[in-house]
């Protein structure tokens, strides 16, 4: 997936599921200064942190972003979403 078919299916995404983007592409100083590893995706535009109007069940959201290709897991204060294909290590559980 590239940066620009992510934007695209992130923002439906959102749509979708009434959810507002609060976080996306990180600087490196950002991403330095907020601990993140260097192959995190918000340093590629490549990873979204969504909020929502009314939280939708974590099924129904992982559900949703499958559908559009994307990786979703459930942080305590926002969902992070990346495309499916960004994590190749063994650590991607969904919560």
């Amino acid at each position: 997936m590239t940066p620009g078919e992510f934007a695209e299916v992130a923002l439906a995404y959102c749509i979708e599921m009434q959810g507002s983007e609060v976080a996306g592409y990180r600087t490196p100083r950002l991403a330095e200064t907020l601990g993140d590893d260097p192959h995190d995706p918000h340093r590629a535009g490549m990873a979204r942190d969504v909020v929502y109007d009314q939280l939708p069940s974590l099924a129904s959201a992982i559900t949703t972003a499958e559908r559009y290709g994307l990786f979703l897991y459930r942080n305590p204060s926002h969902d992070h979403i990346e495309p499916s294909d960004w994590r190749k290590r063994g650590d991607s559980a969904h919560a």
